[in-house]
């Protein structure tokens, strides 16, 4: 989102006593992550915007005078990118951690931007411990764009997401199998891509788990690009479309 008051606008016609989580971030462009939440059923422990800095790898730099490796930090941004968005919230007896996630693009190439969202995935792991230990029996959903898929690095690696099946994970990745099904929420050259996902700690799990990408026909193109997602502008041309990425939804069932 681009600010707090673009979310209260969205939320104007949703009825219901919904709350906001929302902190500015320090990226280049305005953009931030916000939380919606019904605060009939869940009341607000904690927030806190965690701050991600990408520096540039050391191969890179390697050799460099301090003008030319300025300029590679400020190719990155100035090296910052989207904060994450920690939310901690209770409902009843169970207390709930979401963490709200816009990973840096992989613009450059995806191999050669790697490094970028891992680093910010070890960021993300390191909050996610330091939550568990100040509360163990938490429960905790992870959520948002990571410009990665589920099996690339930052996610399957770093961070650990795993596909449900695999019991030495503490993460389970909710999208996991609908990626190897070769479904997605974003395309690029023809290819469906999913880099949206939701994860959520082992603890959270049950099989009743729905996860889905919400795509209706209206949200999709024709024509020339006939099946991505219907964006709002298509170079300059307006498609008075929405994104060009599909919206993702999970269902969990609150008592397991």
């Amino acid at each position: 989102v681009e600010n707090r008051g673009v979310v209260k606008d969205l939320m104007v016609n949703t009825g219901g006593n919904y709350a906001i989580s929302h902190f500015d971030s320090p990226d280049a462009r305005g953009i931030d992550v916000a939380l919606v939440y019904n605060d009939s059923f869940y009341t607000l422990i904690n927030e806190e915007p965690i701050f991600v800095s990408i520096k540039p790898l050391a191969s890179k730099s390697k050799g460099l005078n301090s003008s030319d490796k300025a300029e590679i930090v400020k190719s990155n941004y100035n090296g910052n990118t989207r904060n994450i968005l920690k939310t901690i919230l209770k409902s009843n007896k169970d207390t709930f951690a979401f963490f709200t996630c816009h990973f840096p693009s992989r613009r450059g190439g995806q191999q050669e931007s790697s490094y970028k969202r891992e680093q910010a995935a070890a960021i993300l792991k390191n909050a996610v411990q330091e939550t568990k230990k100040e509360y163990p029996r938490i429960k905790i959903l992870i959520m948002g764009d990571f410009n990665d898929e589920p099996v690339n690095k930052s996610i399957h690696t770093v961070l650990g997401a795993k596909k449900p099946e695999d019991l030495e994970s503490d993460l389970y990745n909710l999208f996991y199998d609908l990626d190897e099904k070769e479904e997605g929420s974003y395309r690029y050259r023809g290819q469906m891509n999913m880099l949206d996902q939701f994860k959520i700690s082992k603890n959270w799990w049950n099989s009743k788990i729905e996860s889905r990408i919400f795509k209706p026909s209206w949200l999709i193109q024709t024509g020339k690009y006939a099946g991505y997602p219907l964006r709002t502008f298509g170079g300059k041309n307006y498609l008075a479309g929405y994104s060009d990425h599909f919206s993702i939804f999970t269902r969990i069932p609150l008592n397991n």
